[in-house]
């Protein structure tokens, strides 16, 4: 019986640490610039709209005057926490996504951006 429970509680912390997590605003993860053309519209779409859509921001600031709203999450696949992988891969299994739309006076975009980062 024992020599049949450790195989087991191997494979089970394998695959427990092989699907990775994700941090920050995990509404943005399944999200391409495609997707978010559909979702927001310049000139159209309001912050009440964005919470529905996404939740509350990550960030909320001013630049220029210009209130802008920020959702960024980080996300792991987990293969790049096994040793030497990132070596061999040359990645680290890391992918970020960071949104960033910009409001008029009326809370209304007025433009944004949404970009990936692969580590």
């Amino acid at each position: 019986m024992k020599k049949l429970c450790i195989p087991i509680l191997v494979a089970a912390i394998t695959v427990t640490s092989l699907t990775g997590c994700a941090i920050g605003n995990t509404s943005i993860a399944s999200e391409s610039n495609a997707t978010i053309e559909q979702k927001i519209v310049k000139g159209k779409t309001t912050k009440a709209d964005l919470r529905v859509a996404f939740g509350e921001p990550s960030e909320i600031g001013t630049n220029d005057g210009k209130e802008y709203w920020a959702y960024q999450m980080s996300q792991t696949s987990g293969v790049g926490m096994i040793p030497f992988v990132k070596i061999v891969t040359g990645s680290s299994g890391i992918t970020g996504k960071y949104l960033r739309i910009s409001f008029d006076k009326k809370g209304v975009v007025e433009s944004y951006s949404l970009s990936e980062t692969k580590l």
